[in-house]
């Protein structure tokens, strides 16, 4: 089974959750619809590298611009590199740069300079023709300043849950862990949030629930 969940970056609300027997695009389809139907503004998108994701969003929230996580690319690039090898290593480290540009100037800029370094190298020149495939995809929080770059927020949200599960001895049916999820996701939107920092920290005192039920978003979607 596969849980799906999506977190709402400036509220830190769960604005839907799904349990499902696989993840693929019907999954997702069916996630994008239902937040389509409840008038939910999806401008930016903040997700790994599925395929599935990829090629749903834009069918239900045509203007919604994708990112794909960084630390995720990373994570994925460095399985396909020898870092023992300084080459690699030094490859890895620039690509983890040119990620990290908060400008597409500074991001084309620190590109031209990979193709320049790395480009007589086959297969890393393999790995520069996925990084330019993915180019819109990885630069969405240049263009959205508000955007973040990382799912690092729902990575959070998903290590909270694994602790939970881990003391659960698994489930009697499929329609008991949806009734445990129900639960658990309804406790973490009207639990008061206590330990946000930085832009976040004035959400502190507050449920993530109390934001989406209001009528307007407009002063909490002005954070800095």
């Amino acid at each position: 089974m596969a849980f799906i969940w999506a977190i709402d970056y400036y509220t830190h609300d769960i604005v839907w959750w799904m349990l499902t027997s696989t993840e693929n695009s019907t999954a997702y389809m069916s996630l994008f619809r239902r937040l389509k139907s409840s008038n939910y503004s999806l401008k930016a998108l903040v997700c790994d590298e599925h395929s599935s994701i990829l090629t749903t969003v834009n069918f239900v929230f045509s203007d919604a611009q994708v990112q794909i996580c960084t630390t995720h690319y990373l994570r994925n690039l460095r399985y396909k590199l020898n870092l023992k090898n300084s080459v690699d290593s030094y490859f890895f480290r620039d690509v983890k740069s040119l990620l990290t540009a908060k400008s597409m100037k500074i991001f084309n800029s620190r590109a031209r300079m990979l193709v320049a370094n790395y480009a007589r190298y086959g297969y890393l020149l393999i790995l520069i023709a996925d990084l330019q495939n993915k180019e819109t995809y990885l630069t969405t929080h240049t263009r959205h300043p508000k955007c973040p770059s990382t799912t690092n927020l729902i990575e959070c949200y998903n290590k909270h849950l694994d602790v939970r599960l881990r003391k659960i001895d698994g489930f009697k049916s499929y329609a008991s862990a949806e009734l445990w999820l129900n639960a658990y996701v309804w406790l973490k939107r009207t639990s008061v949030l206590k330990c946000c920092k930085g832009k976040f920290k004035r959400l502190n005192g507050h449920m993530p629930l109390s934001f989406t039920a209001k009528d307007s978003l407009s002063r909490i979607y002005k954070l800095n």
